[in-house]
């Protein structure tokens, strides 16, 4: 009866337990789905959310206005004119003892139409030193090529003329000319050459001067010739001046001749004007004299 009681309890139990799991596992099947569902829902709204963001982005950010891609034009087309505008040489490319290359920056913001350089030995500017038609943009960059070989040779020759005592002998000095389109010419004095590798054409435009910067190749400074500039423009203004009143910017004499109310005349003698009298003779005179008619 034992064995069979617990047989029939083993029968009995058998069914239950399947049961039982076959209720955990669609219960872990139903978890299962509700997890999976779920995740969809949080990854379509999370979806969702970034789609309306940009979307607002989109209606924040304005339309580029005309003048706006303007600009960005201008800029590209700047910077394609740079890169191929600074391999073109303002001057001769060459080579020798006495060649300068200087790399310049145009930052005046005026177009440059022309540039030269003269030295201390010369009255006049050489030649344009810019290919005809040729312009020097604002922000480009160029080498400029600057031969001095003939400039040392005058320098040299001024310097052995038996007037000049060692103390009077003069180094090489550089005048650099650039003229804008509208026509004005400015000088840069005392050009570096021989410490400057790279610099910038600058405009001061309450000054009406050009200067330039760089950095010096002797000392390692940045250096800035606008003081410099400054000053030799007040000093010519002086020169200039004192020209004037010494007697005119031609070196004419402008002395005026002394006016006069009236022209001098003469004037004819007013009141009794004395008569030139005839001498007379007594007759014993006249016998001596003469006549009227006889000759002395």
């Amino acid at each position: 009866m034992k064995k069979e009681h617990e047989c029939q309890f083993g029968f009995r139990s058998e069914p239950e337990s399947g049961k039982r799991l076959h209720r955990e596992v669609q219960m872990g099947k139903k978890w299962m789905i509700i997890l999976i569902v779920l995740t969809a829902g949080i990854v379509v709204a999370v979806g969702a959310l970034g789609i309306g963001k940009n979307k607002k982005k989109t209606q924040m950010t304005p339309a580029p206005t005309e003048e706006a891609v303007s600009s960005s034009s201008s800029e590209k087309v700047t910077e394609a004119a740079v890169s191929a505008i600074s391999a073109e040489a303002i001057g001769e490319e060459t080579t020798g003892e006495n060649v300068y290359k200087v790399s310049l920056i145009n930052n005046t913001q005026k177009i440059i139409t022309e540039v030269a350089v003269k030295d201390l030995t010369e009255n006049e500017y050489p030649a344009n030193m810019l290919k005809d038609g040729e312009v020097f943009q604002p922000n480009e960059k160029r080498d400029l090529y600057f031969d001095a070989t003939e400039s040392v040779k005058k320098t040299e020759e001024l310097n052995s003329d038996s007037a000049y005592s060692d103390e009077e002998k003069v180094e090489p000095d550089y005048t650099l000319k650039i003229t804008f389109d509208a026509g004005k010419s400015y000088e840069l004095h005392s050009f570096p050459f021989g410490d400057i590798s790279e610099g910038q054409l600058c405009y001061d435009e309450q000054e009406d001067v050009c200067y330039l910067t760089y950095t010096s190749l002797k000392s390692g400074e940045s250096v800035s010739t606008l003081e410099q500039e400054k000053q030799l423009k007040v000093l010519a203004a002086q020169n200039e001046s004192a020209t004037v009143n010494e007697g005119g910017s031609d070196g004419t004499d402008t002395q005026e001749n002394p006016s006069y109310e009236s022209d001098p005349s003469y004037e004819e003698p007013t009141g009794d004007t004395p008569q030139e009298e005839t001498p007379s003779f007594s007759e014993d005179e006249q016998g001596t004299y003469g006549g009227e008619n006889d000759t002395y």
